[in-house]
């Protein structure tokens, strides 16, 4: 898993550091809010076993990307888009007398493979790639209940974990730079914690900006 995690961020620096005389090249950040859960059998089980119900919480995600044209094939376009976020997953499980709160702090280094397809104005495009997830802290937990308020934490199994992501948008240019709209779906594939069935997953809408990257 640490070899993966070395070799997956060795590709993602490498497509940042590309020389920047290439044509194409286009940096922007990203941001806007998701919904996010906590999945896999053992999650439901354990609720399950504490009388709780699967739920959902609310979030921010915030990034910077770069995206590197890779070719064309007619009118579209194939590119390649690094990125690097921050992200706080969460979970929620609740019940008629018991609220449950699940949260990590992660840094995300999505590697999407995109496809662009133009329009009479701006352009559709899509995208899907792997994932790591870096954790910065302990997954924090909270149960909130008559008897009074809970509060525990576990330990990443590795500290990075794999994950995928998948989605679409919509961009179109304005004078000074381009604006676009994404959707996004994301989880985490690889073990969080040992021997347990779980894993983080979000949903987000997305505004980002983005400007050409000028060699000279």
């Amino acid at each position: 898993m640490f070899r993966l995690g070395v070799l997956f961020l060795s590709g993602i620096f490498l497509a940042l550091f590309v020389p920047l005389a290439s044509q194409g090249l286009e940096v922007g950040s990203v941001f806007g809010p998701g919904v996010e859960w906590v999945g896999g059998n053992d999650w439901k089980k354990d609720l399950s076993n504490s009388g709780m119900s699967d739920g959902h919480s609310t979030d921010f995600l915030y990034g910077l990307f770069l995206r590197v044209p890779l070719f064309k094939w007619g009118s579209a376009a194939f590119q390649l888009q690094p990125e690097v976020q921050l992200m706080t997953p969460r979970g929620a499980g609740s019940s008629s007398t018991a609220e449950l709160d699940v949260s990590s702090k992660v840094l995300h280094f999505p590697l999407s493979f995109e496809v662009w397809y133009p329009l009479r104005f701006g352009a559709v495009y899509g995208f899907a790639g792997p994932s790591l997830n870096l954790f910065l802290t302990e997954i924090d937990w909270e149960k909130e209940s008559p008897s009074g308020l809970e509060k525990g934490s576990n330990t990443p199994y590795y500290g990075v974990v794999v994950g995928a992501l998948v989605g679409g948008g919509y961009a179109f240019p304005l004078p000074a730079f381009s604006v676009q709209f994404e959707v996004r779906y994301t989880r985490t594939i690889s073990l969080i914690l040992k021997d347990k069935d779980t894993s983080f997953g979000g949903f987000y809408l997305l505004l980002g900006a983005f400007v050409p990257v000028h060699g000279d």
